[in-house]
């Protein structure tokens, strides 16, 4: 076997780039230990409603973790992919953020399921915030009650509002916990769906209850749909974006049905 030789008129300089190649080949090894780390969730459910969790990803259970005797659970995920997740404890289901390398804890009391829930350990902030704005989304089903009634181009407004004080928030807590890119950039798709949504389930109420209004809904009010992207795979594991994709497809059944002149 050849030597592998550095042919250099300067020690020094030979020096700096063998010490370079070092540094270069630890970091790729750093690197592939990171992404093979193993990754832990576990934590309490307080009332539980059965006697297990269940965590899922892309629409693909992973794995069903059984609670003992103290409705603890612990569960462990050998290379796991950076994304999102879902655990669910029927009829409960919320999405979780994690990484290569995790160590997550959580706690939820049934009888307040959402509100209750709050994460600690590596990657706490991050869910901390996906469970915040969670309840922000629910808050949205009062909001749509109150306004399905409001002007279009005021609708818009308010949806603006919303969308531009969460990314607000997100960056905020973004410079507070150094969040993550790749955290960042989903957490904007996840506030720019739920716009969205409620601009979808907006146009199935206007259109259910407001039939006999002289307005319409103007031609640009759906100018969003452009920007969609109906196999978002980042989103794959969210709730609020198939909600959307629904929505979506119920306002297209009914525009199809009125065109057939079918009843609604």
């Amino acid at each position: 076997m050849k030597k592998l030789t550095l042919k250099t008129k300067s020690p020094a300089l030979a020096v700096v780039v063998l010490l370079a190649f070092v540094i270069l080949l630890s970091g790729c090894d750093g690197s592939s230990k990171k992404n093979n780390a193993t990754t832990y969730v576990g934590g309490e459910i307080v009332n539980p409603k059965s006697n297990y969790v269940v965590f899922k990803k892309d629409g693909k259970i992973l794995d069903t973790v059984y609670l003992d005797s103290r409705n603890k659970f612990s569960y462990k995920i050998d290379s796991a992919q950076k994304g999102l997740y879902l655990i669910q404890h029927r009829p409960e289901t919320q999405n979780m953020y994690l990484t290569p390398g995790d160590s997550l804890l959580l706690r939820a009391n049934t009888l307040a399921f959402d509100e209750s829930l709050h994460f600690s350990g590596s990657g706490a902030e991050q869910n901390n915030f996906l469970a915040e704005m969670y309840l922000m989304d629910e808050s949205n089903a009062d909001l749509l009650l109150s306004f399905y009634q409001t002007d279009p181009s005021q609708f818009i407004k308010i949806t603006d509002s919303i969308r531009t004080e969460r990314l607000s928030s997100l960056d905020k807590m973004k410079k507070k916990y150094a969040f993550s890119k790749d955290f960042v950039q989903l957490a904007e798709k996840l506030i720019q769906y739920e716009s969205y949504d409620l601009l979808e389930r907006y146009t199935y109420l206007f259109n259910k209850y407001r039939k006999g209004a002289t307005e319409k809904l103007p031609e640009d009010f759906h100018n969003y749909r452009k920007n969609v992207r109906f196999n978002e795979k980042s989103l794959q594991s969210s709730p609020a974006y198939k909600r959307f994709i629904d929505n979506y497809l119920i306002n297209q059944s009914f525009k199809w049905c009125a065109r057939q002149d079918f009843d609604e």
